[in-house]
């Protein structure tokens, strides 16, 4: 018979939670980015595509919960903080509704990078754990995902703030 006990550092399979305040986190980026989309029209291809893909981390992550049901892989909740998670969701939240508003390039660009950079430092990605390989390649892709757009989004933002210089030049 199996142990019900549970490693502090682990959760039993089935037990999603995490995953699922992840996935949040990753609907309300694309939403975001959505919203972007609609008030930026000349980046309007580029938000777009990143609400996409923002979308398409909230898919794998369904699919890594399935994994985590089926204990196929295991959450490591001694690498995870849900108040980070939590905390950027109600910054979202209240940004939103600013947002709505207007919103300039550059701030959206700011944002979403301050994003991407939060996901990056507050390892979220790093909750997963498992000896399988195609597993791990899975949690290497998201994490790999995630520098790829903070790269994108910190060159998108240089070329913004240089364009902004040189015309008030």
């Amino acid at each position: 018979m199996k142990s019900q006990n549970k490693s502090p550092d682990t959760v039993s399979p089935g037990d999603t939670t995490v995953i699922d305040l992840l996935i949040h986190h990753e609907l309300q980026i694309s939403t975001v980015c959505r919203l972007f989309a609609s008030r930026l029209p000349q980046m309007r291809t580029f938000w777009e595509q990143m609400a996409i893909e923002e979308q398409a981390h909230a898919d794998v992550l369904s699919q890594l919960a399935a994994r985590v049901r089926s204990g196929q892989a295991l959450l490591r909740l001694d690498r995870f903080s849900s108040v980070a998670v939590t905390s950027s969701i109600d910054y979202l939240t209240k940004r939103m509704e600013t947002l709505s508003v207007g919103v300039t390039n550059a701030q959206a660009l700011s944002l979403a990078l301050d994003l991407e950079h939060s996901a990056i430092e507050k390892n979220f990605f790093e909750v997963f754990g498992s000896e399988l390989p195609s597993m791990r390649a899975e949690f290497a892709a998201l994490q790999q995902h995630t520098a790829r757009h903070a790269s994108q989004l910190a060159k998108l933002l240089d070329a913004e703030r240089k364009r902004f210089q040189n015309k008030n030049a």
